[in-house]
């Protein structure tokens, strides 16, 4: 989610990342 983004914390589901922020996942 976007709180987890700013935070840097808890697993982030597939899900979350598809609208959230795909990026993340390269990062």
């Amino acid at each position: 989610s976007a709180d987890d983004l700013k935070r840097g914390s808890g697993p982030r589901t597939t899900f979350e990342v598809s609208i959230c922020a795909p990026e993340s996942l390269v990062q």
